[in-house]
């Protein structure tokens, strides 16, 4: 079967400094990686600080977690819509081999990670409203599942291309077999787009049941819960689960089709860099709110408790007053009675 034409785009030049940049922050991380010596003291000094630190300490190194997360995963998206710029725009601007196949690496891995990252929020919600943990980790073991075998999966091509990386890293004389490296890539792509399709259409059904078992709870209270990351509306549920797992199953699809009926296009390739740049931006939102929405309650909470303990001492205070007054009164109740008792005395006597 033949592929179909494509409209020609107009050509411009385009510069190579964003790709240089790329491979300048991966040559940095793989070095970084490659010295195990510096590695393990990072490693030894991050657990250390994360066990004994206090709990401000902790949420703050979370907190830098996430933007690191986030820087990265950002580049990852950036270097996609660049290299989709060079081939629509600029085909004469080819990417230089080691680029091809860290960003082949990147794209199998970056889906996996943004995937965990929305179970992670569901699994958050449903906990808050789960009354057994147990069928809570029956109903997520399925994904979990899923991901390492997708992980394994990934692994697989890392191992293929793990040579030529290196040696590129290391010496900068690595040549890649790019057809056994192109063989590889398709094999685990394909495999990679079942997985994702199946992982994510497992997302999509807890998704919508977390969904609407919520807005049922919130119709019968009158409430919602204010840390929940998924919405209530039913407008605002079908715009979330489209952003964030419909379209990458639809790309995921499309990809897969077009692998089969033109192999030797490159087509799916750039299917999988918008579902890249999708997934990203779909993990970066749906964390990006509910941060807002756990950060909001945090300082409600603070403002509850800084309340109550004001309340609190007004108490203490007024029960002091009262017991004070409540002495003084006794106490001149007791001398009058005393003198009462005593003019009674004197009398008599």
């Amino acid at each position: 079967m033949l592929l179909p034409k494509l409209p020609l785009l107009p050509t411009l030049e385009i510069s190579p400094v964003p790709e240089q940049i790329f491979l300048g922050t991966i040559k940095g991380l793989l070095s970084f990686v490659i010295n195990l010596s510096l590695l393990d003291s990072s490693l030894i000094l991050l657990i250390v600080l994360l066990v004994h630190a206090n709990p401000s300490t902790r949420q703050k190194a979370t907190v830098l977690l996430g933007v690191l997360l986030l820087v990265f995963g950002l580049e990852v998206s950036f270097v996609n819509v660049y290299a989709l710029l060079c081939s629509w725009l600029s085909p004469s601007t080819t990417l230089e081999p080691l680029t091809v196949v860290i960003m082949g690496i990147l794209n199998g891995v970056t889906p996996i990670i943004t995937d965990s990252i929305l179970l992670l929020h569901i699994v958050i919600d449903r906990m808050e409203h789960s009354k057994s943990h147990i069928r809570l980790a029956m109903t997520m073991a399925p994904p979990v599942l899923l991901k390492f075998g997708r992980l394994g999966n990934a692994a697989i091509y890392i191992v293929a291309c793990a040579g030529f990386v290196l040696n590129s890293v290391t010496s900068g004389d690595g040549v890649p077999d790019m057809d056994i490296l192109d063989a590889a890539r398709v094999r685990s792509m394909e495999i990679a787009c079942a997985l994702q399709i199946i992982d994510n259409s497992y997302h999509l059904v807890v998704y919508y049941l977390t969904a609407f078992e919520q807005r049922r709870k919130a119709m019968l209270s009158h409430a919602r819960s204010e840390t929940s990351t998924t919405p209530s509306g039913l407008v605002a549920i079908l715009l979330a689960s489209g952003g964030n797992i419909l379209l990458p199953i639809l790309l995921s699809t499309t990809q897969l089709a077009v692998s089969r009926h033109w192999p030797d296009s490159d087509i799916p390739q750039h299917v999988e860099q918008i579902k890249v740049i999708v997934n990203v931006a779909g993990a970066a939102t749906t964390s990006l709110v509910a941060v807002l929405h756990r950060w909001n309650p945090k300082r409600m909470l603070a403002a509850a408790e800084a309340e109550a303990a004001a309340l609190a001492r007004q108490v203490v205070v007024d029960a002091t007053e009262t017991t004070a007054l409540l002495g003084d009164q006794s106490g001149s109740h007791l001398k009058r009675k005393m003198s009462k008792e005593r003019r009674v005395g004197e009398e008599n006597a």
